[in-house]
């Protein structure tokens, strides 16, 4: 048997059986979805951004760098989420959370081309996120602060040092007299004490300027995760994902036989003809198809016995007697007959026997020795796969050759989708 090719036909008539069980799993999907965004924790987000503005303390610029103004944002972002400034939001939010907790619900971002911070605080509710996200603002320029005012008290102290030495110099060059060289050496001092001492001045009335908040945090009217639409669609989506897998395993444990195009691509060692229920007239192509199949050139029968071994509830129906029919009208005598005995009769006759599929007529049909002449009508829509092929292989054990396998479909051509699904 060769391999079978599926074809999207396949998969729409795999979807059309099982309608009801695709509905079914994506509506569970869906409701699973909705009910897992009212039970999963909700996570509020509330955002604050500081305009920052240059210090004494910053590095400035690196090079090569993403920023290139007189902060570095890159270094300040780092900053704003470090454990010295978490340990201050923790203080301000009053969360009682570690700073490792509050660092990792700290996220800052840097819009382009600019000089701002957006400092993003989340929480399980949105009172929580506003109140962290302020205290986030508030905890980077304070901690903002206190490093330039750290820098300017080293800054001082060392001017402070410097200062003092210059002043023993020149009590030093003062004990020497007034020599010309002791005179140019303490003006010299005194020049650059004075400039000393005026920098010490500037930076005492220096007054820092770390920035602003240019936008408060806002109370989040929502959350941000989980997202409902998100979830209810993944939801419905899964579900269906699952009532395919289903849809898959029932179809393959026992493949509903649809069409006569399921049969041919089973079977394609066998001919296949597919014919309908309503056989009013005997205008029915396919069957003097299968009429012709069995009248050599001059009108005379191939085969003294045809038998007809039905598959499915009601097979093969009127089918025989519709062949006989069509065999009288090509001049071929036929008769109709229960039983696998051959027919006594002479001259070109034929006489079409109906039978089943069990074991006892498989017998009967073998001791017959029929010559290709086995005809297998499969009922559309209501048997399974594994069913026909397991007739098929029993027929092949009991060299009984195939002429040709029938697919009866019903006369509004509707085969399987008004039927049960014998896989369910």
């Amino acid at each position: 048997m060769t391999p079978t090719t599926a074809y999207l036909d396949d998969y729409w008539a795999v979807v059309t059986r099982h309608w009801r069980l695709l509905i079914t799993t994506t509506l569970i999907g869906l409701l699973t979805g909705l009910a897992a965004y009212f039970v999963a924790p909700k996570t509020y987000a509330a955002t604050a951004s500081v305009l920052v503005a240059p210090v004494e303390a910053d590095t400035g610029p690196v090079e090569n760098g993403r920023t290139t103004g007189l902060v570095n944002l890159d270094t300040e972002a780092q900053i704003a989420t470090s454990l010295e400034v978490a340990t201050i939001i923790a203080t301000k939010a009053g969360t009682g959370e570690s700073p490792k907790e509050t660092a990792d619900r700290l996220t800052v971002s840097v819009p382009p081309n600019t000089a701002v911070l957006d400092l993003t605080y989340s929480a399980s509710s949105a009172d929580q996120a506003q109140v962290g996200a302020q205290a986030a603002a508030d905890a980077y320029l304070e901690n903002r602060i206190q490093a330039e005012r750290d820098f300017v008290a080293a800054q001082s102290a060392q001017l402070e040092t410097r200062v003092k030495e210059l002043n023993r110099e020149l009590a030093a060059l003062r004990r020497e007299g007034d020599n010309p060289d002791a005179l140019a050496r303490r003006t010299v001092l005194s020049s650059t004490l004075a400039s000393l001492q005026e920098e010490q001045q500037q930076l005492q009335a220096e007054t820092i300027n770390p920035g602003r908040i240019i936008q408060a945090p806002p109370t989040p009217e929502g959350p941000v995760s989980p997202k409902r639409t998100v979830l209810v669609a993944s939801g419905a989506l899964l579900g269906l994902l699952v009532g395919l897998v289903m849809a898959a395993i029932r179809e393959r444990r026992n493949a509903v036989v649809s069409t006569s195009d399921d049969l041919r691509r089973a079977f394609s060692h066998v001919p296949t003809v597919s014919l309908s229920e309503d056989f009013s007239g005997g205008a029915n192509s396919g069957l003097r198809t299968l009429a012709l199949d069995l009248v050599r050139e001059g009108g005379q029968a191939r085969f003294d016995t045809v038998a007809v071994v039905g598959v499915g509830p009601d097979s093969p129906g009127e089918m025989p007697q519709q062949l006989v029919a069509a065999l009288n009208r090509l001049g071929v005598a036929g008769s109709l007959s229960s039983s696998s005995q051959t027919s006594d009769s002479s001259g070109p006759t034929t006489t079409v026997v109906v039978a089943d599929g069990s074991a006892a007529e498989l017998d009967r049909l073998e001791a017959a020795r029929l010559s290709g002449a086995t005809i297998v009508a499969v009922r559309l829509g209501l048997v399974g796969a594994t069913q026909v092929r397991a007739l098929v292989d029993a027929m092949e054990q009991h060299d009984i050759p195939i002429l040709a396998i029938v697919g009866l479909a019903r006369a509004d051509g509707k085969s399987s989708m008004g039927a049960s699904d014998p896989s369910q």
